[in-house]
């Protein structure tokens, strides 16, 4: 009859098991759930200081023609007056810095440039796209004072 030798803890196949209790366990458990809640608040996402689109009304709009090709839009100011530095927001949510318009001059700008105030960028589209394409629908200056001038933005065939 084949014996089997006994189990001490000073035998080498007796295999080592940790000795916690049962009641122990949950406790493990709470305990490092607890960690990754105090180091998921640690990561929380923060909102850059980035502008906010202003509460004033529109005051006026001038002669300067927006149109939008593909992932950029251009602009040309056909009115009698220049157009003053500031910021320029399309639909009232996407911003970027504006350096200012003169008479009878034409800029063009692209599209991924304009990013609201959580850093998100305009969805231009493009070839590589994978969502259809934002409308540019207003288009707006903010000047230095906190007047919003509007542009006139023209629809291209594509929208």
């Amino acid at each position: 009859m084949h014996t089997r030798p006994p189990r001490t803890p000073h035998h080498p196949r007796t295999p080592r098991t940790p000795r916690h209790p049962l009641a122990l366990r949950p406790a493990l458990a709470a305990l490092g759930l607890a960690a990754l809640v105090g180091l998921s608040g640690c990561t929380e996402a923060t909102i850059d200081n980035r502008p906010v689109y202003p509460e004033k009304l529109q005051a006026k709009v001038l002669n300067v023609q927006v149109i939008r090709d593909e992932t950029q839009i251009t602009m040309t100011n056909s009115s009698a007056q220049d157009l003053p530095a500031g910021r320029l927001w399309i639909n009232q949510w996407f911003s970027r810095e504006f350096p200012g318009l003169a008479i009878g001059q034409t800029v063009t700008y692209d599209l991924f440039e304009f990013k609201d105030r959580y850093g998100d960028t305009f969805r231009a589209g493009g070839f590589f796209a994978t969502q259809r394409p934002d409308r540019v629908v207003q288009v707006q200056v903010e000047d230095a004072s906190g007047e919003l001038t509007g542009l006139i933005a023209i629809r291209s065939s594509r929208d």
